[in-house]
């Protein structure tokens, strides 16, 4: 799968893995210690943070083993880690999109035995698209310990409900409701997003006193949501459009200065780029200073967008920049 080649190891955990050498830093060495001890050296790998803790640099390098012995001590190494983050209080892990997650989470994931879930305080929340699920997706679904709860379409009142949350009207227009209910299909970010377009193309105006309406009984929206993120990318300047394209080659997230980088362009360019692509809802900040797509769709739109012979050229500029 194109997407989880593209996904970094371990990325779903990355946060987890955050939080923990931020708490090391918060108490000190004892709890670095009891949290991580050894296994510093072998999660240090996966995240810098962790790297930079005192003394981690100074443990000896984990010796090297085969590809299977490597990844059970990676595994190892997580389950202790997590089994004492735990032992501080009850532990939830939420990963969004597990159907886009690189193969070394997912079999991680796989590792945690119904047996050692069911005596430690740990539980997981995955989210996933049903209409793309990877077989080792399919398998964690499929365990005895694990409950699948579907989440159907939001019926009429209720996307006339998150209209009206997002608009702040108490009383959303029955035009704009149905309108808005047809397109989207029931799903809430295609809601949202066929909502912004509204907006921006005048679709969607605002009268004297506050009240939004449709500009007219017969205004028209995109015809389908890959018609509308096309739309949306298509009003972007021709910076702006280069910069979503490249990010959606590098993956879920990003650096700016690794886009600046493959575009050859400077820092300030790159920030102002970035800025607009925040304030239409088509990036936004992941932490730490880096950036994501405010949805996966996003970044599927946006790495459509690429012509076979730049894509190629993309994928080519961003492994330099990332090699470098």
């Amino acid at each position: 799968d194109r997407h989880q080649a593209r996904a970094a190891p371990l990325a779903p955990l990355a946060p987890l893995l955050q939080a923990v050498a931020d708490r090391c830093v918060e108490q000190g060495p004892a709890t670095t210690a009891r949290l991580l001890g050894e296994r510093a050296a072998v999660l240090a790998a996966y995240e810098a943070s962790i790297r930079h803790l005192p003394g981690v640099a100074a443990l000896p390098p984990p010796p090297p083993l085969s590809v299977e012995g490597t990844r059970a001590r990676l595994f190892h190494a997580l389950r202790e880690t997590l089994g004492a983050l735990a032992a501080d209080g009850p532990l939830l892990l939420l990963i969004d999109d597990v159907q886009w997650a690189d193969e070394l989470t997912l079999r991680f994931l796989a590792s945690l035995s119904p047996a050692l879930l069911a005596h430690t305080p740990i539980a997981l929340l995955l989210t996933r698209r049903t209409e793309v699920e990877p077989p080792l997706v399919a398998s964690l679904v499929a365990r005895p310990d694990a409950t699948a709860i579907p989440v159907g379409a939001l019926a009429g009142a209720e996307v006339r409900a998150m209209v009206g949350d997002m608009l702040a009207l108490r009383e959303v227009p029955a035009p704009l409701g149905g309108t808005l209910a047809a397109q989207a299909g029931g799903v809430p970010f295609h809601v949202g997003e066929y909502l912004r377009a509204a907006v921006d193309d005048g679709v969607l105006t605002r009268r004297p006193g506050g009240a939004w309406t449709l500009a007219s009984d017969d205004a028209a929206l995109p015809g389908s949501l890959g018609e509308l993120l096309r739309h949306r990318l298509e009003r972007l300047g021709p910076l702006g459009r280069a910069v979503a394209r490249h990010a959606a080659v590098v993956g879920r997230e990003f650096a700016p200065a690794l886009l600046a980088e493959v575009l050859g362009v400077d820092a300030a360019a790159i920030d102002d780029a970035v800025r607009e692509l925040v304030r239409r809802h088509i990036f936004e900040e992941s932490g730490r200073g880096g950036l994501r797509f405010g949805h996966d769709q996003l970044r599927e739109a946006a790495y459509a967008d690429l012509a076979a012979a730049d894509r190629r050229r993309a994928h080519r500029d961003v492994a330099r920049a990332l090699e470098r």
